[in-house]
């Protein structure tokens, strides 16, 4: 699983809009910023990092990976 980052990032993101909180958010953070080391800084990573901070209740963490997706997705 581990080297498929893209996967592991989509489960995170959906694990994190689960209304039903089955994963620790802790857990999702985890997940979402050990795909980002195995594959880079990608705008849609660093967007589903800051979903798993504002599950998690982090908001400026949240904020700033967010602020990072926006800034990775710019051209040059």
């Amino acid at each position: 699983l581990w080297q498929i980052p893209r996967t592991v990032i989509g489960l995170v993101k959906i694990a994190a809009l689960d209304p039903r909180g089955g994963q620790r958010p802790s857990e999702l953070v985890a997940l979402a910023e050990q795909a980002i080391e195995r594959d880079g800084r990608l705008a849609p990573y660093l967007a589903t990092l800051g979903l798993a901070h504002y599950r998690a209740g982090q908001f400026e963490q949240a904020i700033r990976a967010c602020q990072e997706s926006l800034a990775a997705d710019r051209p040059g």
